[in-house]
């Protein structure tokens, strides 16, 4: 609960008579969790602190994963200008999309060198980081299972242990502590059920029954989650099967950012940097299925099922 603090005179609140988002923490743990070593060495060190120096962090681990993928260089290049030059990122306000976002690239990253276990627990913590993973994540079970083959189940579900490793450390704890606030947080307050709701809004569907006075008001009560089931599901059971007829690394993320598109755009709001992630996500699934398609094969490492 944000609203006794200095959040309360942030510029998106003091226009209105109190913001339903200062009564909640709509992200996961890891979100926190993440910044607190550097929070703390920076305190030993005597040095001033800034969390946006971990986002920094992150989308220089995340370019080094575009840098390092097999594909020809043009389509790196291309990957890179999308990810530092998307101007949606605002990282000057200090959002954190690149966290998940450079999950689902260093799973990429994995997963296009046959690293199945190390994909898992990449993309693992993308979920760890934002629900938004969710269909990567399930995109990317689909094509372990298909890569193993043979193997025996065991060690399959082993490797595919690492999807749920990275939030179950994570949310585990804090969803024990209290799950009846954890889901007010992040599950009621975004899907309109709890009664400081996230009001509608964005650029999305939602946006534009508002603006068509379709909606009466920003806080009305529509069953959009309903749309939203019924466009993703199918979208989402599409997408692996055409994971498991071709299991390839532009298969899982074409898939994830088509329902992922989906599922925001008949949210009840889109935010600006949902489009950043997007915009981002569709130049990553064309630099995969591309930059692989044109590589010289004598260049690019054959691609087999490991371990790690």
């Amino acid at each position: 609960d944000y609203s006794r603090t200095s959040m309360r005179l942030w510029h998106w609140y003091v226009n209105t008579p109190l913001d339903p988002s200062l009564f909640h923490y709509v992200y996961y743990p890891a979100t926190f969790l993440l910044p607190l070593p550097f929070a703390a060495l920076s305190v030993a060190l005597h040095l001033p602190f800034d969390v946006r120096l971990v986002w920094l962090g992150a989308i220089g681990v995340a370019g080094w994963a575009l840098w390092a993928m097999p594909w020809r260089w043009e389509w790196r290049y291309v990957a890179l200008c999308a990810l530092f030059l998307d101007p949606l990122f605002y990282f000057p306000q200090g959002r954190n999309d690149i966290l998940w976002l450079a999950g689902i690239t260093l799973g990429l990253l994995a997963f296009s060198r046959g690293r199945l276990r190390l994909a898992a627990l990449a993309f693992g913590a993308a979920l760890a980081f934002k629900p938004f993973a969710v269909f990567f994540a399930i995109l990317i079970a689909v094509a372990i299972v298909r890569r193993c083959g043979g193997w025996r189940p065991l060690r399959t579900a082993g490797i595919l242990a690492g999807l749920a490793v990275p939030a179950a450390l994570t949310i585990g704890p804090f969803f024990l502590w209290n799950p009846a606030a954890f889901w007010a947080d992040t599950v009621a307050f975004v899907a309109g059920t709890d009664p400081h709701s996230y009001p509608m809004g964005g650029v999305g569907l939602a946006g534009l029954l508002l603006a068509l006075h379709v909606i009466p008001s920003p806080t009305a009560q529509i069953p959009l989650s309903l749309l939203q089931a019924g466009l993703t599901l199918p979208a989402l059971g599409l997408a692996g099967r055409q994971v498991w007829r071709r299991p390839s690394p532009a298969a899982v993320v074409v898939g994830g950012t088509v329902v992922l598109a989906l599922f925001l755009l008949c949210a009840r709001f889109v935010n600006d940097n949902y489009l950043a992630s997007l915009v981002y996500l569709a130049v990553l699934a064309g630099a995969a299925g591309r930059g692989h398609v044109a590589a010289n094969p004598a260049q690019t490492p054959a691609v087999t099922p490991q371990a790690a």
